[in-house]
């Protein structure tokens, strides 16, 4: 309680104008994160951030920070405008006298965030790094990595915090996109802004791994690790031939000639199509690859590529080479820490003391407040991750009524100044998607609105982000796919096989569209065309408003294709 304010518990959902109206009257810190979006960065203020797969209050802050827009003409960039934009975290210490006595003072008094001075903070990053956490049970065991957002806020707090000393980041085997790793990036380079050290530890890992510990000031591994860095591939599975084994008859709309995703039930094998735009993504990702790769460890670019053709297997290789800062066994490294960190006259003093650390998990209950990072304006945070579905939030979906209600206390409370939309989402339903996208239009009417793409943001995600005023991704994004697929399996030949047998009795023309003991007949398949016809042409259309362009030149570039953030841009 803080003044005799109202009471909030932890975790409570935020889903009413009178949760808004309740956090209104505390004198409370609820910060803004959004990705890379400078437009919220620059307000360092007060937001709150309403994750949508598991709605609930979520206190955060990406730290006293700036964004500077650099703009680097390119002569072979893989853009239409031929310009890359770059945006960079600049980290700006607290001056203010009177700041640095709060925080002090803050310090002191605190209980739930006491951290001792001259701790190095510990943190794990692997899976799929979400953007929100998932629904748990009492019973789930706690999760072994921070989210997203919790790991940025962390690296932000911890940059202007001077309890912290040096933060050591263990990285696991990620399942993350390249956006999501981007971002940690540019948060870990603003945390050695400050001037402590951040430090690597990795014994299993490939280019994805490699590539977020570009950012780190060492890079540590075992002398057994399995560094893989072999180069990019990229799959598709195709499922056609075994359903007709069994049976099972797909029947596919695809509108888009690069619509691929209803060929994995269509097809036996990849269209021409789907291998342009899978080798369009990777040939960026392995470009951006190289020459991040090139520009940190100061090789040229012929060197990262004859390292990836080589692929060592033995972790001196990557030393000699100056790929990786050593090799040692995770105690040796803690040591190492304890002789640079610890206080002690001796090395054997330093090392017979425990390292002063703290973990991840208790970090985050440090608050922006206490490290005297408060700001002024309020923006509230809307998270739509996963598939979009009708109805409630589920695990790992975002349900149309959850999201719409949130959206509807967002443009009633007077708290809120204005609203981003986090996307991180392959798409779902169309209608849950219209309706959503609907709301968005409505709250763009009275508020600023940002979509802050993540990993993903295609299809239905897109949907989402073209209603906003603006539109904001990291390089390696994935958005776009802009296109439609439905499909019908008709299970006749399967039913016959078994003896199953299914009789139909209705009234009206396509009373029986949906049937599955029967394929499609010549009128049904028609109107069953026209469906994702009038879809397509009204995505396109919206989409056409959005980016201010007419209908054919947005037909042009949509057509189901996948688009990086760069080629996007």
């Amino acid at each position: 309680v803080w003044r005799g304010g109202p009471r909030v518990r932890r975790g409570s959902q935020l889903s009413t104008p009178k949760a808004f109206s309740k956090l209104g009257r505390m004198n409370c810190f609820v910060p803004a994160l959004a990705g890379s979006n400078p437009w919220v960065n620059s307000q360092r203020g007060r937001a709150i951030s309403c994750g949508v797969a598991r709605p609930r209050v979520e206190f955060r802050h990406s730290g006293r920070v700036r964004m500077a827009a650099v703009m680097d003409v390119e002569t072979e960039v893989d853009s239409p405008q031929g310009v890359e934009v770059k945006e960079e975290l600049v980290f700006e210490p607290i001056r203010n006298p009177l700041k640095k006595l709060l925080r002090s003072t803050r310090f002191f008094f605190s209980i739930r965030g006491r951290v001792k001075k001259g701790s190095v903070l510990f943190m794990t990053v692997g899976g799929a790094l979400p953007d929100q956490r998932p629904m748990t049970s009492l019973l789930s065991p706690p999760p072994e990595s921070p989210s997203l957002p919790e790991l940025t806020t962390n690296l932000a707090h911890a940059a202007h915090d001077p309890r912290i000393s040096a933060v050591y980041l263990k990285i696991e085997p990620l399942a993350c996109g390249y956006a999501k790793l981007e971002e940690i990036r540019r948060h870990m380079e603003f945390f050695r802004q400050s001037g402590k050290k951040l430090i690597a530890y990795t014994q299993l890992g490939g280019v994805k791994e490699y590539f977020l510990s570009l950012s780190a000031d060492e890079v540590y591994v075992p002398p057994e690790a399995i560094l893989s860095l072999r180069g990019f591939n990229a799959a598709g599975t195709f499922v056609r031939g075994v359903l007709e084994k069994i049976g099972v008859e797909p029947q596919v709309q695809r509108i888009g000639e690069y619509k691929s995703a209803g060929d994995q039930l269509a097809r036996t094998s990849m269209s021409e199509a789907q291998r342009e735009v899978l080798n369009s993504i990777m040939e960026q990702q392995y470009k951006r690859f190289i020459h991040d790769v090139a520009e940190v460890r100061k090789k040229s670019e012929d060197d990262v590529k004859a390292i990836l053709d080589a692929a060592p297997q033995l972790m001196e290789d990557y030393k000699e080479g100056g790929w990786v800062t050593g090799i040692m066994y995770e105690s040796a490294l803690v040591d190492k820490l304890k002789e640079e960190f610890n206080k002690g006259r001796t090395k054997e003093a330093k090392l017979k003391r425990p390292l002063r650390s703290v973990g991840w998990r208790k970090y985050t209950r440090v608050r922006a407040k206490t490290l005297a990072l408060q700001g002024k304006s309020c923006i509230a945070i809307i998270r739509a991750g996963g598939a979009i579905t009708l109805g409630k939030n589920g695990n790992g979906t975002c349900g149309s009524d959850s999201f719409i209600e949130t959206v509807r206390t967002a443009i009633d409370s007077d708290f809120v100044k204005a609203v981003v939309i986090r996307v991180d989402s392959p798409g779902g339903v169309s209608l849950a998607a219209d309706v959503m996208w609907h709301e968005l239009k409505a709250l763009s009417k009275k508020k600023p609105v940002i979509a802050s793409m993540a990993d993903v943001a295609a299809s239905g995600g897109y949907y989402l982000a073209m209603a906003c005023d603006k539109i904001v991704a990291e390089e390696l994004t994935l958005t776009g796919s802009i296109g439609v697929v439905t499909a019908k399996l008709s299970l006749k030949d399967l039913f016959d096989r078994i003896g199953f047998v299914r009789e139909n009795i209705s009234i009206g023309k396509y009373a029986e569209l949906e049937v599955d003991n029967r394929p499609f007949t010549e009128a049904e398949e028609e109107y069953f065309a026209q469906g994702a016809q009038y879809a397509y042409k009204s995505f396109v259309s919206k989409a056409a408003e959005s980016r201010g362009m007419t209908y054919e030149e947005m037909n042009q570039l949509a057509q189901g294709r996948v688009w990086t953030g760069l080629q996007a841009k």
